[in-house]
């Protein structure tokens, strides 16, 4: 009896040492790979009342399987940039609440090819803009190490394309 006892304590420790260790997901999705950021606008023209919208568009083009903190996570300040001709950036007049600390929930998983998309509006009204005037529009996408998220995931900054944006 005490023998089924302790090899029955020993097989439940190996189990959950399993489970903790060699977690096949773990090994599966990483934070090595290629990663690639594109953004279009719902109009290249506005009013200085109108809002547009900004399609932002994470892609995995590399040959591995990534894990990517999802851009929901962000305020539109953090993911995207106006700045006019002189390439001086455009101040947004909102202070946006931080989200709280992101967690393994928060990460979407891309295979190779795969992409994730998130529609930003944003209001022309909370920028200074002018009328008349030409901007560029630029997403970023940058990642840091952040201590409440277990799994491996892609860390580090890229840019999106320039887009051009007319206020009349």
């Amino acid at each position: 009896m005490k023998k089924s006892v302790v090899f029955g304590s020993i097989f439940v420790v190996l189990i959950i040492f399993g489970v903790i260790f060699f977690d096949e997901e773990q090994d599966e999705w990483g934070g090595e790979g290629s990663l690639s950021l594109s953004i279009t606008l719902s109009t290249n023209s506005t009013g200085t009342d109108d809002p547009i919208n900004v399609t932002y568009t994470l892609t995995n083009n590399g040959t591995t399987n990534l894990r990517v903190l999802f851009p929901r996570w962000f305020t539109p300040t953090d993911l995207i940039t106006f700045k006019d001709e002189n390439g001086s950036v455009i101040q947004c007049h909102i202070d946006y609440d931080r989200p709280p600390d992101p967690i393994n929930d928060d990460l979407v998983k891309l295979k190779p090819g795969e992409n994730v998309t998130r529609i930003i509006e944003i209001s022309t009204s909370d920028y200074s803009f002018e009328n008349n005037s030409q901007y560029s529009v630029m997403g970023q996408y940058k990642i840091v190490d952040h201590a409440t998220i277990s799994r491996s995931y892609w860390i580090g900054e890229i840019f999106s394309n320039d887009e051009n944006l007319f206020i009349k």
